[in-house]
């Protein structure tokens, strides 16, 4: 498969992760990065980046814990091409694959249960709200009408070890959403308000918890983004920068 031309070269984490990407349609920004530094994992660990896009969340990943073995599934075919170039010019080699295929189709290339964590990045905006003109941020940003959030996440969850972890970063309003879902299903669970400035509400919530087990849910001390001063807060740099963990 042929490699797309209308691609941008862009960094993260201070230059740490190198990544190539269209210049049009869903475009990493911070949020990849906040997911891979609120996943719990250590080296040698096994991670799926469930709609991985160009690898943006789980490059941050391994820059952060060396050693991780991380997989991506991503069903669109030019932004899965753009994902493998990102994994070898990041030097993953054989710590890195990408699956090409839809996480409800349950890619034969995936054993469930196989992963001690699974983070993603759903689509934020529901099924039946006014789509993008733009077909791949169509895609990227909305939900498919067949199968909305809760069916994305359970599909998630299948591929979960036992007290294996989940992480998810999404719009704080459906935080309901996600809790309703995970639900007896996940415990441990851990809410991180992110806010655009302190005071603010919050716009993006990320949620982590662990499969199968019982322990009671906890609301942590959430992440101010910016100061008064429109600048990156010392937490935020942290981790946007340093890949530090978030939790």
């Amino acid at each position: 498969m042929e490699r797309p031309l209308d691609t941008t070269h862009d960094f993260l984490l201070k230059g740490k992760v190198s990544l190539t990407q269209l210049s049009q349609g869903y475009r990493a920004g911070i949020d990849p990065v906040l997911l891979a530094a609120a996943c719990p994992i250590k080296t040698s660990e096994r991670l799926l980046d469930v709609g991985c896009g160009v690898g943006a969340a789980m490059l941050c990943a391994v820059a952060r814990v060396p050693g991780a073995q991380i997989v991506g599934l991503e069903r669109e075919p030019d932004v899965a091409v753009l994902a493998i170039e990102n994994l070898r010019a990041n030097g993953m080699g054989e710590g890195g694959r990408i699956v090409e295929g839809s996480l409800f189709e349950f890619p034969n290339a995936l054993t469930p249960q196989s992963f001690h964590h699974v983070i993603t990045n759903p689509p934020y905006v529901a099924a039946g709200a006014t789509p993008s003109t733009h077909p791949l941020k169509r895609k990227a940003h909305h939900e498919d009408e067949a199968f909305g959030l809760e069916a994305w996440l359970r599909a998630c969850l299948r591929f979960l070890k036992t007290r294996g972890s989940l992480t998810v970063i999404h719009r704080a309003d459906r935080l309901d959403e996600i809790l309703t879902c995970l639900y007896g299903r996940v415990g441990e669970l851990k809410v991180i308000p992110i806010w655009s400035r302190q005071g603010q509400d919050a716009k993006r919530v990320i949620v982590t918890g662990r499969k199968g087990v019982k322990t009671p849910m906890r609301l942590l001390p959430g992440l101010a983004m910016h100061g008064e001063d429109g600048e990156y807060t010392l937490a935020a740099r942290r981790v946007l920068e340093d890949a530090c963990a978030l939790i």
